[in-house]
């Protein structure tokens, strides 16, 4: 099994063994692995669950912070289109 990490900034699914550099890894509330990391490619720094899975997960994830620091995963479509309503008032 491979653990997979998102960047929220190439929007891509990343192996965390592999594609990244690990920084530090914390429980969220409902105790599943949270990983800080600096993307390889883009270099800029991400945090976000990790997913164990064999195959690269198909799909894409933003997260969210909450405040109560759980996070809340979102289709790449999603971010597409809130990102697009907010470049529609700025």
């Amino acid at each position: 099994m491979i653990n997979w990490v998102w960047c929220g900034d190439c929007l891509d699914w990343k192996d965390a063994g592999n594609e990244v550099s690990f920084m530090s890894i914390e429980e969220d509330t409902f105790g599943k692995d949270v990983m800080t990391f600096l993307c390889d490619k883009c270099e800029k720094e991400n945090k976000n669950n990790v997913i164990e899975s064999a195959t690269k997960p198909r799909g894409g994830r933003r997260s969210i912070k909450h405040h109560h620091d759980s996070f809340i995963p979102l289709t790449v479509e999603d971010a597409i289109s809130r990102n697009n309503k907010k470049d529609k008032y700025r």
